[in-house]
């Protein structure tokens, strides 16, 4: 009898213990867990944010140069070679298209110098370059890239200059031509400006367009004149970024 009473005890009591615990699993604070999805740091390769560039300088170029003339398929100057210095201001405006990929326009102004041991009264010159590049960053960090490019570009050259006879000489040029490129930028740690190093081989192909003596022009229908260009071209200057 004894036996039986707590036989029974200990099975109440076992059923209690199951009960509570069935009540906890049902209504008790359960664990639960967040994953907090986290974006990837600027300054992981290959990471950093897109951006749009404006380069703003100042530069210098070194080129061999030859020319031709013909008038009625008669020479008037065979490949009359000889060098010429530039200085020049440049407007630059990149997009970047990945991360690694950019494209934009070039714009530059200048003209090149003339001997000082000569007598240059009276002369003066003027160039102008319109151009697309496309440009590959080969190092890719946030604050530093070194990168290198490709430009096609239309260029046009203005030169006048009096003669014996104290008649101002003017002759217009254009053509196209191609740059080819290496660079370096740096920013000043998280700032959006910083600086710009280039240097790459420039090469202009220029068609005599205009003629005009005394400002009258004049015809050049039987005249070909053909100019040649090409050297090394450096620029130096100040970049500022604007993250879209």
């Amino acid at each position: 009898m004894k036996l039986t009473r707590l036989a029974t005890l200990v099975l109440c009591l076992c059923l209690l213990n199951l009960s509570s615990f069935g009540q906890l699993g049902m209504y008790g604070q359960q664990p639960t867990f967040t994953f907090k999805k986290m974006a990837p740091r600027e300054n992981d390769s290959g990471k950093r944010a897109k951006e749009i560039q404006l380069r703003v300088g100042m530069g210098f170029g070194v080129y061999k140069t030859h020319s031709e003339f013909t008038w009625n398929n008669t020479t008037l100057v065979d490949r009359d070679t000889s060098g010429a210095v530039t200085r020049h201001l440049n407007l630059d405006l990149r997009y970047d298209v990945t991360r690694r990929i950019n494209a934009g326009l070039d714009m530059k102004f200048g003209s090149y110098l003339y001997d000082p041991d000569e007598d240059n009264e009276g002369k003066s010159n003027v160039y102008s370059v319109l151009g697309l590049t496309g440009e590959f960053a080969i190092v890719n960090k946030p604050n530093f890239r070194w990168y290198t490019g490709l430009n096609f570009h239309l260029s046009i050259l203005e030169t006048s200059e009096k003669d014996a006879q104290n008649d101002e000489q003017t002759l217009r040029y254009s053509g196209g031509g191609v740059k080819l490129n290496t660079g370096a930028l740096f920013y000043f740690g998280d700032r959006n400006f910083g600086l710009n190093f280039n240097l790459g081989y420039d090469g202009h192909n220029f068609s005599l367009r205009e003629y005009a003596i005394n400002s009258q022009a004049v015809n050049i229908d039987d005249l070909n004149g053909k100019l040649f260009a090409g050297g090394v071209d450096l620029n130096l200057g100040l970049i500022i970024r604007f993250r879209p």
